[in-house]
């Protein structure tokens, strides 16, 4: 086994190791002079530096991951949403999400023309089967909501925004969305269910382009998840 995979497979244990080493010696030096003499500026010195090293090389691998991938946090949905749109006119756009509302209002601000968008939201037809929001209120405001969005999707399409629109409901409630742009750009991004209306809310949102082998490969999972969900286990709405 080489080195870099015994490393990844012990670094944490190793960054705790020499943190509870380093606090457990300055608390036991407080009482014992004889360690706080041995335990002097060089010895603390060491002790820093190799947390240091531990931590540089733990944040050292996680940011190449990113950097590979071409993955970018990003904080504020809308704008960053339309930051993707660089193009006035689009191809196909996937979305898939619980009632998809922040994608819609992204879209419906946008000069975007889409000539196709394929839609998976949480099927709402029967309120009582939604499981977040928890309240019988909060699902039923959960499902108006949800009716109106496809309301306003179709006025989209009616205002020339979209060419082509296909709505799919799904039978469950999920803690991912994720948006796929001409099968060269993902937006996505984890749900945080809560028991309140909406149900559930942003937990952190990624971008990732085309422009490396792992994007492309992480896009194409993406897609492959979306055609399922679609083809197996979603009905379309009229």
């Amino acid at each position: 086994m080489r080195i870099n995979e015994i490393w990844e497979k012990a670094e944490k244990g190793v960054i705790y190791f020499i943190l509870v080493v380093f606090i457990a010696t300055e608390l036991l030096s407080v009482f014992m002079k004889g360690l706080a003499d041995f335990m002097d500026a060089h010895g603390s010195l060491l002790l820093i530096s190799l947390i240091l090293l531990s931590i540089f090389r733990y944040l050292d691998k996680n940011i190449s991951f990113a950097q590979k991938t071409g993955l970018k946090a990003v904080e504020r949905f809308t704008t960053d949403v339309l930051s993707l749109f660089n193009t006035p006119n689009l191809h196909e756009v996937k979305i898939f999400a619980n009632s998809s509302y922040k994608y819609f209002n992204a879209i419906s601000e946008s000069n975007i023309r889409i000539d196709s968008v394929y839609l998976l939201i949480r099927d709402f037809r029967d309120a009582k089967s939604i499981q977040f929001p928890t309240s019988e209120t909060g699902k039923m405001d959960f499902a108006n909501n949800s009716k109106q969005l496809v309301k306003g999707w179709k006025s989209l399409l009616e205002q020339g925004k979209i060419n082509k629109l296909h709505i799919y409901a799904y039978p469950f409630d999920s803690i991912l969305h994720f948006m796929i742009i001409d099968n060269c750009k993902l937006h996505f991004g984890l749900l945080k269910p809560k028991h309140e209306f909406p149900g559930s809310d942003l937990n952190g949102s990624f971008i990732v382009d085309n422009t490396s082998e792992d994007g492309k490969s992480l896009i194409k999972s993406y897609e492959m998840e979306f055609n399922s969900i679609m083809e197996n286990f979603s009905e379309e709405l009229s």
